[in-house]
């Protein structure tokens, strides 16, 4: 290697030179780093695409080593769209700078999209062998550089404490580190496997990186300066914010010089200063965008860098084009006629680099392409050049120094990936609902409370407490716990002495098998018994098929008449509908059931949610209103007295279509005649649910309906044990569904929420996090002063959340502001 690098120190241009044009990005990696060794300083390298900052990592990384070079990319986010940061990127950066800043890394890339955002000072905290330090101060630094406490660390960020031990996962390393303080003294610093929790090698010093750009500490004594230039409804929500993710994660609290000790060089200057200027134009425009909608006020020119050739004034210029400038020199290069996998042309190459006396250097990326390399070259008899392992991505023969470096990448193609293959053992301690003091589930030994990790004799156990004892389990066999569901009134914990788990397991075991075989029996019956063949040419039936408001699709008649066919035959019917909202099952389902009711039967409806039972009773009743048909539904909303005389007459064959809940399946519901069972969206249901009300006839014909059909259902149809039925195509004049991911930004819901309410539509807001829907009622309300909305959410009041969800239904208010829980029911 020192042999290339004289070779191009003799040549007094690159020894000299600050200027250099028609230079390939590889041949600037050489030249940037041949300047380093000359002036044995640090170089900040700007460039203005992703593949020349490439193209240069690698050729300065084949001299100075890996690891010696940093690149910080394009951020995939404008702060303005407030939105947190990836922590992988955030994490990149601080690494980067933190290298570069303190010296231990002689070269950092920077894409000029990033020139805009400040460079924020990344300092350690560094921790030594026998340094004085209080067991709580370290607790407090972690927690300022915003690591996160868990019950065992796992991942990067994190942290944890057990008596005198406490482990950290810092992004500079790859393996967590255990500290163990005794008397106010670090007694020990090793490295430990994540997954065994066992240590592994002792070092004698670590650092804590922090995870942001400014400590915690910092930023709350600049948060007088903060509210100062920040405001607005967006700017109060990022102060409150305990970790300050957004937007305060992309720069320093105030503008710093950024030029320091080390020289700049630019790789294609007028491309970085025009990347550099459009960047920041971005920025002025989210500025603008921000205040406009009054969530955000955030000054750029407070925070952000104009484009400014002199701040970063260029020590070195390299360019990729030819230009004429005093002091300019350009290298005599040779084009390299080689095509990428063609050896005819690397070989014809080749012996003509030879005879123009050029002395050939080949660089290869892995092992395998020396080998073929050497193979062909002995093959063809051609005389072996100097071999280098290094990942060069061009090749370049130079003239004036008889040398060509060329890249068996670009002759043989990239190599093959490198792959890490991550080992699971499945622990359970990956779940982070794995808290001390929580219940768990010992596959032997039944219930009891998980207390954390205890070191016995040099290996690690999970204690588990038991009511008659501690239970100590090896961490390797974590994969014996699970925990148990969190509940208001949880089960006494089991003893280690005791057989009543063993008894509990044998038990659901016997229930299981006892359910499975039920089922066996129930399908059984149902292929050989004589079931319902339901009359399909009645009035009623004609009356309804005729007055259908809309044309069907192919797809809704083609199932229709399956469905038909199923209800004329007399082996009961079991089908599965499936297709996508509002593509017209509610539809088949009505036709299902008035064919049964004009053949003498009854028909049950069940629903997973008093919500959806009410929409399909006023769809049956609105759409059957000229009809004859009687159509009640049961839920909670009626009295008891009204509860109960829809049942008597139920039960006596006054109703013909009874809608309701699992409230159908108590033992008070019975029917005079059934003929027709409809379950909508199944996977709401339990298998022993849906299974009960079959049972009642096992001759009744039975219509599932879903969106999405569960593995165990769409098996049975596999199977033959269902038929299923697909609506693929929606109705005719139906517009797709317009799925739009986009940045958080006040103005796009201002305007898409203000043009719903214009057409007379109505909105879903979901937000998923219970303890913020406050702030965004309270962002709403400023954004949209005339929009009508009701909140729901999981924990609030069932006959609140019913009457908000029934508001929404009955068209009462244009929004409704909730959680996932709408999935749960919400046609």
């Amino acid at each position: 290697m020192d042999e290339i690098l004289q070779k191009f120190l003799s040549f007094e241009e690159i020894r000299e030179g600050n200027s250099f044009s028609s230079i390939p990005p590889s041949l600037a990696g050489i030249i940037i780093y041949l300047k380093h060794k000359i002036l044995k300083e640090k170089f900040l390298i700007l460039v203005s695409s992703e593949e020349e900052a490439e193209k240069i990592k690698c050729a300065i990384e084949i001299f100075s080593g890996k690891n010696s070079v940093n690149y910080i990319p394009p951020l995939p986010l404008n702060p303005y769209e407030f939105l947190p940061l990836p922590m992988g990127t955030k994490l990149n950066i601080i690494k980067c700078l933190y290298f570069f800043q303190n010296n231990k890394s002689p070269f950092l890339i920077i894409h000029s999209s990033f020139l805009p955002f400040p460079f924020p000072k990344i300092k350690s905290i560094e921790l030594k062998l026998n340094d004085e330090i209080k067991y709580e101060e370290l607790i407090e630094n972690l927690n300022d550089c915003f690591y996160t406490r868990v019950p065992q660390v796992q991942e990067t960020g994190e942290y944890s404490v057990r008596g005198s031990i406490i482990d950290f996962f810092s992004p500079l390393y790859d393996k967590p580190i255990r500290i163990e303080i005794l008397i106010d003294k670090i007694s020990s610093i090793r490295f430990f496997d994540e997954e065994s929790q066992k240590s592994i090698e002792e070092i004698k010093s670590a650092e804590i990186l922090p995870l942001d750009f400014n400590l915690k500490k910092f930023i709350y004594e600049k948060k007088d300066f903060i509210e100062k230039k920040i405001t607005g409804l967006g700017g109060k929500k990022l102060l409150s914010s305990p970790h300050f993710c957004s937007i305060f994660s992309l720069f320093s609290l105030e503008k710093e010089k950024r030029k320091g000790n080390f020289f700049v060089a630019y790789y294609g200057l007028k491309y970085v200063l025009k990347k550099w200027e459009e960047e920041f134009e971005k920025l002025k425009e989210g500025e603008i965008e921000a205040k406009e909608t009054g969530f955000l006020e955030l000054p750029a020119d407070d925070f952000f860098f104009q484009k400014n050739e002199k701040e970063f004034y260029p020590d070195f210029r390299l360019e990729p084009l030819s230009f004429i400038e005093e002091k300019t020199f350009s290298l005599n290069l040779r084009g390299i006629g080689i095509i990428s996998q063609n050896m005819k042309t690397f070989k014809d190459e080749y012996l003509q680099l030879i005879k123009d006396n050029f002395k050939i250097y080949l660089f290869f990326s892995h092992p395998s392409q020396e080998k073929i390399l050497k193979r062909f070259l002995e093959e063809n008899n051609l005389i072996f050049p100097k071999f280098f392992q290094g990942d060069l991505k061009e090749n370049i023969a130079i003239e004036d120094l008889k040398i060509a470096l060329l890249s068996s990448s670009k002759i043989l193609g990239e190599p093959p990936a490198k792959y890490k293959i991550q080992i699971s053992k499945n622990f359970s301690y990956i779940d982070e609902s794995y808290n001390k003091g929580e219940r768990v589930v010992h596959n032997d030994y039944g219930i009891g409370i998980y207390e954390g990790l205890a070191s016995i004799d040099g290996g690690e156990f999970a204690k588990i407490k038991y009511a008659d004892g501690d239970l100590y389990l090896p961490v390797e066999k974590l994969y014996y716990l699970s925990p148990y569901p969190k509940i208001e009134n949880p089960p006494p914990l089991d003893f280690l002495g005791s057989r009543t788990f063993y008894k509990k397991k044998k038990k659901i075991q016997k229930t299981l098998k006892s359910t499975i075989l039920e089922l066996l029996n129930l399908y059984a019956a149902r292929k050989i018994s004589k079931g319902i063949s339901h009359i399909s040419d009645g009035f009623l039936l004609k009356k309804v098929e005729d007055t259908f408001p809309y044309e069907e699709t192919e797809d809704q008649m083609k199932v229709w008449e399956e469905v038909k066919a199923d209800m004329e035959d007399p082996s009961p019917m079991d089908r599965l509908v499936s297709g996508d909202v509002g593509f017209g099952k509610t539809e088949i389902a009505i036709r299902a059931s008035v064919l049964a009711v004009e053949s003498g039967y009854q028909v049950a409806m069940l629903c997973p949610t008093t919500l959806l039972a009410f929409q399909h009773f006023r769809t049956f009743k609105e759409r059957l209103a000229n009809t004859p048909i009687v159509i009640e539904w049961v839920s909670r909303f009626l009295s008891k007295s009204k509860q109960k005389e829809i049942i008597s007459r139920t039960k006596s064959g006054e109703i013909d279509i009874l809608i309701g809940t699992h409230r159908l399946l108590s033992k008070d519901v019975e029917f005079f005649k059934l003929g027709l069972l409809i379950i909508d969206e199944e996977q709401r249901f339990g298998v022993i649910h849906k299974e009960k009300l079959r049972t009642f006839k096992k001759n009744v014909d039975t219509l599932t309906l879903t969106a999405t059909p569960i593995p165990r259902t769409f098996n049975m149809a596999m199977l033959g044990l269902k038929s299923i039925s697909l609506i693929g195509t929606p109705p005719v004049g139906r517009f797709p569904v317009d799925t739009s991911i986009v940045p958080f930004n006040p103005k796009f819901i201002r305007d898409a929420i203000n043009y719903e309410i214009g057409r007379g539509g109505q909105v879903f807001f979901v937000h998923n996090r219970i303890e913020t829907l406050p702030q965004i009622s309270s962002l709403l309300e400023n954004l949209i002063p005339n929009f009508r909305f009701v909140i729901t959410h999981g924990k609030m009041p069932e006959k609140e959340l019913e009457n908000n969800m029934l508001k929404f239904i009955k068209g009462e208010v244009e929004g409704l502001l909730t959680t996932t829980i709408i999935e749960n029911g919400i046609d």
